[in-house]
């Protein structure tokens, strides 16, 4: 035991000793039994007790143990030996050795059998720690219901993957399953550190600092009319992988990016992920393991996409026609597992690449700025995500197009939606048939002054209320 003694002596003797220890300011503990094992006090008795150990038909141990005689596991031939109990009697109790013993592998749990939790605070200085360590019964001076005592011995030793018998710990009880957290409360810190591939980007957080001016602190979303951009130059062409569930605008794209020169690699919704030659390919929108199996199939044949166009969510919503309308659970619960799982389980595939991509999502239904549109607010999923999935991989950036189809004849023939896949910064618009809208933020101010003069009337209101004014504003650029 390091740093610490075992005094053994006349009951006068320890007395005076633990008053001079005390007045010493020295931390010392009386020990609650009544006998001096392992002192010289023993040794007129130790002649009869040798002789009384002779009489004893000692047999080698079925389990193995560590001697506290010697400090390390005990032998046959030890405890065949009647003078060895002479000498466990007699002899300094080398705790310290058998700690560090058992110790040596880590995975084990140590309980300490007996009042007290004094082995446990000795065994907490040994040279390696244990998985687990605990009293099994209260001390002497605690006012802890025993059952308490042992019940959390047991449930430490579970914690620390120890497996149970519960038939014997529970023998005539009836248990339920209670619903408890996956681990335990513990302060830690979880901050995503800053990603170092991604140190050629500017930091956010070195943008943030307080704005003093109340002026800038709230905004509104609004949209303003912006230029199409140009179409792109004839050398920028490149390969663009365009994810595809049927509709128009998919054979649309294709045929005005391949007449640019683009090599389009056309990918379809099925029940497997299968490669259907000249560039084609079928997954599974819901299976993670086909779109893995996609980035590795285009690595192989070295057509990794430098832009990802993403058009599944366009058109009618999903889900069954149920009274002249559709379902609006069973859309939403078709939209996660189709096009929302599609640009999760794509994203987690192109986690693995560092090549920069461009991907650009095309929906409709999702904004509105006249308010005849037809929202479908379950394809709001696919824009979250992708707001998220820059963020999150550094390689890939790019753009989303919401496109307001309010007429039977969709506009989805115009030439400047290529332009848009492969040429816009990452962003947001809403294009609808005749303008093509951008959102901005403007500032406004709260009416402080209202709310002043509120909270100084004298009579006192059970509640309050407030409304917010929304309108929706589209200016001209």
């Amino acid at each position: 035991m390091p740093y610490g003694y075992s005094v053994k002596d006349k009951k006068l003797l320890v007395n005076e000793l633990e008053a001079k220890l005390n007045t010493d300011d020295i931390d010392c503990v009386r020990v609650h039994i009544d006998v001096a094992a392992h002192s010289s006090m023993l040794e007129p008795i130790l002649a009869e007790f040798g002789a009384f150990c002779r009489t004893i038909p000692f047999a080698a141990p079925g389990i193995p143990y560590v001697s506290n005689l010697t400090g390390t596991w005990v032998t046959a031939d030890d405890v065949t030996d009647p003078d060895y109990w002479v000498r466990h009697l007699r002899q300094a109790v080398r705790f310290s050795d058998g700690i560090n013993t058992i110790l040596q592998d880590p995975n084990r749990v140590l309980l300490e059998i007996g009042p007290g939790r004094t082995l446990v605070g000795f065994a907490r200085n040994a040279e390696h720690q244990a998985t687990a360590a605990g009293p099994t019964l209260r001390h002497p001076k605690e006012a802890t219901a025993d059952i308490a005592v042992a019940l959390g011995a047991v449930a430490r030793v579970w914690a620390a993957g120890a497996d149970l018998d519960p038939d014997r710990l529970f023998a005539g009880q009836h248990r339920r399953r209670v619903p408890l957290p996956t681990y335990p409360f513990e302060h830690h810190r979880y901050w995503v550190d800053a990603d170092v591939a991604n140190n050629g980007k500017p930091s956010l957080r070195a943008t943030l600092r307080k704005r003093h001016d109340v002026s800038t602190w709230f905004s509104t979303p609004s949209w303003q009319r912006s230029a199409a951009p140009s179409a792109p130059d004839a050398g920028a062409a490149g390969t663009t992988m365009i994810i595809g569930d049927g509709a128009r605008l998919v054979d649309l794209l294709t045929a005005r990016l391949a007449g640019q020169g683009e090599h389009v690699i056309d990918v379809r919704f099925g029940s497997h992920f299968q490669s259907a030659g000249a560039g084609r390919y079928v997954v599974n929108p819901g299976r993670a393991d086909d779109w893995v199996e996609l980035i590795a199939a285009l690595t192989s044949n070295a057509t990794l996409p430098d832009r990802i166009v993403h058009v599944t969510a366009l058109g009618r919503r999903r889900g069954q026609r149920r009274v002249g309308r559709r379902d609006p659970i069973e859309a939403l619960q078709a939209t996660v597992a189709t096009d929302h799982a599609s640009v999760l389980f794509l994203a987690q595939a192109l986690s693995g690449l560092s090549h920069p991509i461009r991907m650009t999502l095309i929906t409709s239904g999702v904004h509105s700025v006249r308010g005849d549109a037809q929202l479908m607010p379950e394809r709001a999923l696919l824009h979250g995500a992708w707001r998220v999935i820059p963020r999150e991989l550094g390689h890939v950036d790019g753009m989303a197009i919401d496109i307001d189809l309010p007429a039977p004849r969709p506009p989805v023939a115009r030439d400047d939606l290529p332009a848009e896949a492969l040429q816009m910064p990452r962003s947001q618009l809403l294009a609808q048939p005749a303008q093509r809208l951008s959102p901005v933020c403007q500032s406004v101010l709260p009416n402080l002054n209202r709310r002043a003069r509120c909270a100084s009337q004298s009579r006192p209101r059970l509640f309050a209320s407030s409304r917010l004014r929304v309108s929706s504003r589209v200016s001209t650029a």
